[in-house]
């Protein structure tokens, strides 16, 4: 199966057809920044937003604007990735990282330095993320978040796969909860299990109900048939026997 995803020719998205290879055919698209065909002829178009550009469309409507131009052009699935670094800042506003080069005194070459600045232009971050979920929820874009330009990549072939099969083929979630295995063998076992794994009819599992109904050894040696009983996987037969096993009367 050859992978063909149309990436805008637009300069800022360079970055991101050199990160997608030979996948990727730069060419004009009308929409989005990646578009691609998936099962029956599905068409999917990817939208890649920075932060700061995405905080602009929020407050601007541009984003709105070119979902509707997507949608009236006939495309089946709208995405939007949205890309870069962000946090929320002390005074509430959603803050972005800005990169500065300084000198030291004890070194001649220049460090990087890291500071935190409210993005431009400015926005809420509260009202940020809520534009998301209101994209998933009222709209039903699919989201997706991304640290860098490779990570967008990424996420960009990942949907390209997973576009290619129709739901019923995907079979995640089709897989049924087993619980965790049982580690009692890395644990050492109580004095009880270990002496009622020798008796005949008990063996090393059913040592393990034993070990859960009686405290001590000396409890389990001086057990009638009533409290035997009460040992999960133990009848009537077996607990005659155990109790014959460790010299105990029979009632």
């Amino acid at each position: 199966m050859t992978a063909c995803l149309y990436v805008t020719d637009e300069r800022n998205d360079r970055d991101l057809a050199r990160e997608l290879g030979s996948m990727a055919i730069v060419v004009p698209i009308p929409c989005g920044d990646v578009n691609w065909f998936g099962f029956d002829g599905l068409r999917v178009c990817t939208e890649r937003k920075k932060i700061g550009d995405l905080a602009g469309c929020i407050l601007g409507g541009r984003y709105l604007h070119q979902l509707q131009n997507a949608h009236e052009a006939g495309f089946d699935r709208l995405i939007l990735v949205y890309e870069g670094e962000y946090r929320i800042g002390a005074d509430g506003l959603l803050e972005v990282p800005s990169y500065h080069s300084m000198m030291t005194t004890k070194s001649l070459k220049p460090r990087v330095r890291r500071v935190w600045k409210p993005v431009t232009p400015t926005i809420m971050y509260s009202r940020f993320d809520q534009y998301l979920t209101e994209l998933h929820d009222l709209l039903g874009i699919l989201v997706k978040r991304s640290q860098n330009v490779r990570e967008t990549a990424t996420i960009v072939k990942s949907l390209w796969l997973y576009y290619q099969k129709p739901p019923e083929d995907h079979q995640s979630l089709h897989r049924m909860y087993s619980g965790p295995r049982q580690m009692d063998l890395l644990g050492k076992p109580s004095l009880v299990r270990r002496v009622s794994k020798e008796l005949s009819g008990i063996g090393w599992g059913r040592a393990k109900a034993v070990e859960a109904r009686f405290r001590s050894v000396s409890e389990m040696c001086s057990a009638g048939t009533t409290q035997w009983l009460e040992v999960e996987g133990i009848g009537r037969k077996t607990a005659e026997s155990v109790i014959s096993q460790l010299g105990g009367r029979l009632p």
